[in-house]
């Protein structure tokens, strides 16, 4: 009888069990050489390669306005598929991902913009009333909105000032890097093609809401958050009966002011139209609703709202009485990044110390400063932007490794939840995509982390240039494509 088995016992010897015990844990993790289930990832190369091809050609996809590039890693493999990574395509709003990493390298964890109000040194208060004017110093906080307004007058009341004697000052300040001219009106009147300046309000757009009121009647215009002496609406729209709309919207500037012209039909049964338009005067827009908000907390300003032009060489003259803080910069890259927000990126972007060199350093970083040279446009707008698949791709590797990785991870839109990705409710448990998605006329593409199962994740960059006809043929194309990464 073995010395290891007890009396009577008919049981194995326990070096018996043991090897056996080893040999069906190999035999299951190398599954993939005996051709038997990969419990522990989904993707061969051989396999994820194949079904690329298959899915390529049942599209009909150009394969020369296709570059992608993919890398997995997972306990029994790791690979990569490339097609034509090492091309120059457009990336439109992947170039985010870049200023994300340079704004955090420029500033770290911790920067806020700092927003206040003052007066001059020499300005007295005597019984409720500043004998001088109030100044308004934009700190280039990308998104100084309607609730930091209301905090910095709430804070301002507590100095106990009901009366400015002078004017409502703006302080007009200028970029180092002006990614945008300031002094010049946008090229459209679109959102997204809104100007920047350090003093800024509500990302320089307006909401605009119609409403049908009765039929035969004209409709209502809601203004977020309030109508202001900068703006004028010209309401020509009618209600009529039903659900059928049809409107217009056309914008003016006439002596710094924004004129609306709204025209058009909408019907009793149909949903809020709702339109953003950017503005023409930053400094001026805010201190129309600037003066509002101080007179809803019952400050009054005897004064004009005036502009000035203002260098921080300047600021000793002048005594701080509020002051407001922008959120942290890794929520501010989550909103420029989830939403593809262009405003916020271009404001980021020219209060870079140095821009070019800021950008450079990035990429150098990845070991591609090359391709600095080819970064036109940090929000992506540009045409003329150009980088590789395998650049972006490496970018995201950088992602994974770097001090800040859990904010920048955070950043990214999550499929099936929030930001661009967020109608991407196809991603089952165990599963997750969390990328970047860029979106151009004849060009759309994804950057970012598939999570295809516990053990695998893969790192992918997707972009397609193509036709302006077959834009959203790709649009859906991207989605197909990210499905078919987590479903084998």
């Amino acid at each position: 009888m073995h010395r290891w088995q007890h009396h009577g016992s008919s049981s194995l010897p326990i070096r018996t069990i043991l090897f056996f015990s080893f040999l069906l844990f190999s035999v299951i993790t190398n599954a993939q050489f005996i051709n038997l289930p990969n419990p522990g990832f989904y993707w061969t190369k051989k396999s994820l390669d194949k079904k690329i091809q298959k899915f390529i050609t049942k599209n009909k996809i150009n394969p020369s306005n296709l570059s992608f590039a993919i890398e997995s890693k997972n306990p029994i493999e790791s690979f990569s598929i490339n097609h034509n990574a090492e091309k120059y395509f457009t990336p439109a709003s992947l170039n985010k991902i870049v200023i994300a990493l340079a704004a955090l390298d420029e500033w770290g964890i911790k920067k806020k913009f700092t927003s206040s109000l003052l007066k001059k040194k020499s300005s007295n208060i005597i019984k409720n009333q500043l004998n001088g004017s109030l100044y308004f110093n934009g700190g280039g906080d990308p998104a100084f909105v309607s609730e930091s307004m209301w905090n910095l007058v709430r804070i301002f009341s507590h100095s106990n000032i009901i009366t400015i004697k002078g004017d409502l000052v703006i302080f007009k300040k200028f970029f180092k890097y002006n990614i945008k001219k300031d002094n010049k009106r946008p090229r459209g009147d679109r959102a997204y093609e809104a100007l920047i300046s350090p003093s800024s309000f509500n990302w320089n757009s307006l909401s605009l809401k119609v409403r049908a009121s009765s039929a035969g009647r004209k409709a209502n215009i809601i203004i977020d958050p309030y109508k202001t002496k900068f703006l004028k609406i010209r309401n020509n729209i009618q209600s009529v009966a039903g659900k059928r709309s049809n409107i217009h919207i056309k914008r003016l500037i006439k002596n710094k002011k924004n004129i609306l012209i709204l025209s058009g039909v909408i019907g009793t049964k149909s949903k809020d139209f709702i339109a953003y338009k950017n503005i023409s005067n930053p400094e001026l827009w805010l201190g129309s609703y600037l003066r509002i908000f101080l007179k809803k907390q019952g400050i009054s300003i005897k004064g004009k709202i005036k502009i000035k032009n203002f260098n921080n060489t300047d600021l000793y003259k002048y005594k701080k009485i509020a002051e407001v803080k922008s959120k942290p910069l890794p929520l501010l890259i989550s909103d420029m990044l989830k939403f593809s927000n262009n405003y916020i990126t271009d404001m980021l972007s020219s209060q870079f110390s140095n821009y070019n060199l800021r950008i450079k350093k990035t990429f150098q970083k990845i070991g591609r400063g090359d391709q600095s040279i080819y970064f036109f446009n940090p929000s992506g707008l540009s045409r003329k932007n150009k980088l590789k698949a395998s650049t972006i791709l490496k970018l995201l590797k950088y992602i994974k490794n770097h001090k800040y990785s859990p904010e920048l991870l955070s950043a990214f839109s999550l499929a099936g939840v929030d930001g661009t990705l967020k109608s991407y409710n196809f991603v089952k448990p165990n599963q997750s995509i969390r990328g970047k998605t860029g979106l151009l006329n004849a060009v759309v593409a994804f950057s970012g982390f598939v999570k295809a199962g516990k053990k695998e994740e893969l790192l992918v960059t997707w972009i397609f240039n193509g036709k302006a006809k077959d834009t959203l043929k790709a649009l859906s194309w991207r989605r197909k494509f990210l499905k078919l990464l987590l479903n084998k």
